[in-house]
């Protein structure tokens, strides 16, 4: 299966797309195995959450259909993250993953009230592979906190994006709200 996943991908990313997708995918195999979570689970996780990142508006929109997609947003607000919900069901159909990778890849974007840990190391995965670290000055850091806690990685992350979020006038999906307010009362806990 990862041959014919590989051979998918590099026809439908580009070369840039591709190197970001593999970096998630090791990164995930990497993190999995340190938090005692199946490694080929997190790698094809990492190969597929961006398999539909490349299609155009109207091709997203058209898996919409065609897989009878309910959006927890507004295709207006939240363009940039079609791909996660297409591509959990493209996966899905193409390829036969099962539900754990389905929500890795699904909740890779906006994040969810109680993710998996899978979910979580796709959604740092994501945010700081290596080719991330020339765009992202702290991905270095989210790394080696993923390797330690997730929690504390993922709040991190996500109190980043908030902030960043902010900075443009824009507002949080509901779910990363959640999914924030979850990892404070739970990380407070733990210190």
């Amino acid at each position: 299966m990862l041959n014919t996943i590989k051979q998918y991908l590099s026809v439908n990313l580009k070369p840039s797309r591709l190197a970001h997708t593999m970096n998630v995918a090791d990164l995930a195999r990497t993190l999995c195995e340190k938090h005692g979570i199946d490694g080929e689970k997190g790698y094809i996780a990492g190969l597929l959450h961006d398999c539909t990142k490349q299609k155009s508006t109207a091709e997203q929109l058209t898996l919409i259909e065609n897989y009878n997609i309910i959006l927890e947003y507004t295709v207006e607000n939240m363009e940039p993250c079609l791909h996660a919900d297409t591509g959990a069901e493209v996966a899905k159909d193409v390829f036969g993953i099962g539900d754990d990778i389905y929500d890795a890849i699904k909740y890779h974007t906006l994040g969810r009230k109680n993710m998996s840990d899978l979910e979580k190391i796709i959604y740092i995965a994501d945010k700081c592979e290596v080719g991330r670290d020339s765009q992202l000055e702290k991905a270095p850091l989210w790394r080696k906190m993923a390797g330690e806690n997730l929690d504390f990685a993922l709040l991190d992350i996500i109190t980043d994006n908030i902030a960043y979020l902010a900075t443009k006038g824009a507002r949080p999906h509901a779910n990363t709200l959640e999914l924030f307010s979850q990892l404070k009362l739970s990380t407070q806990k733990e210190v």
